[in-house]
């Protein structure tokens, strides 16, 4: 796969207290040197009373040797959430530089779950 994580550990961890908004930076590339790539991330939450997240950018394309970060925000909440086992899913595909895509988030509802990497 030709997507390359930059992170300090294998898992992404929000601490207390959860009344405040939080970030995490995520930095990837595209190790490709001939070919763009496309991505889409997105939240898996195992408890449908957890925690709110967003990703930004949520949808991309990224150019050959060319990194990309991403900015992974819990939102505040009211009350604590208890233990969960949340993911964070990016899903990526290599195409050529001349490929056109008008819009991301339909392209990716027509693509298989085959290269998709999770960030646990």
């Amino acid at each position: 796969m030709a997507v390359k994580f930059k992170q300090s550990t294998t898992f992404i961890i929000f601490s207390r207290p959860f009344n405040e908004t939080a970030n995490r930076k995520v930095l990837f590339w595209n190790e490709d040197p001939k070919k763009d790539l496309v991505f889409k991330a997105e939240v898996e939450i195992s408890n449908p009373k957890g925690q709110e997240y967003s990703i930004t950018p949520s949808t991309g394309r990224v150019e050959p040797n060319k990194s990309i970060r991403l900015t992974l925000t819990r939102h505040a909440m009211t009350e604590d959430p208890g233990p969960c086992t949340d993911l964070f899913k990016l899903k990526s595909c290599l195409v050529t530089p001349t490929t056109k895509i008008k819009d991301l988030d339909s392209y990716w509802e027509g693509k298989r779950k085959s290269s998709s990497e999770e960030m646990p």
